[in-house]
């Protein structure tokens, strides 16, 4: 895992690893700096080594099929570059709260709960 520091001055976080069906190098972007903490990055790696183990789940990663842990990370690094610091500390303390269950589970997976009237908005 390395911290890149671009010429802008952004710093993110990344992780060279090979690829487990390919056997090529690759480069997993974990998140920006400060918004991700060293902390947060160590517990990703981790989640992430253990992903490539099995090449399986990896394949379907790979195929478009993502976690909602994923999704949400896209979803803030979106919003960390558009949004105040204010608002994306909201954001990050409501999806602690209310989603991180969810983190691990495929975005296929999820279903409308026909009863609930709760909406996402992640646009």
């Amino acid at each position: 895992m390395n911290l890149q520091v671009n010429p802008s001055g952004s710093k993110i976080w990344i992780i060279d690893y090979i690829n487990p069906i390919t056997k090529k190098r690759s480069t997993k972007t974990i998140g920006h700096y400060p918004y991700v903490s060293l902390k947060e990055a160590r517990e990703e790696r981790e989640a992430f080594k253990e992903s490539t183990k099995d090449k399986r789940e990896f394949a379907l990663k790979k195929n478009g099929y993502i976690t909602f842990g994923e999704v949400a990370k896209l979803y803030f690094d979106k919003i960390i570059k558009e949004k105040s610091e204010n608002y994306v500390s909201k954001e990050k303390g409501r999806y602690n709260a209310y989603l991180k269950s969810l983190a691990q589970t495929h975005i296929i997976d999820i279903k409308k709960n026909a009863h609930s009237n709760i909406k996402c908005n992640f646009t």
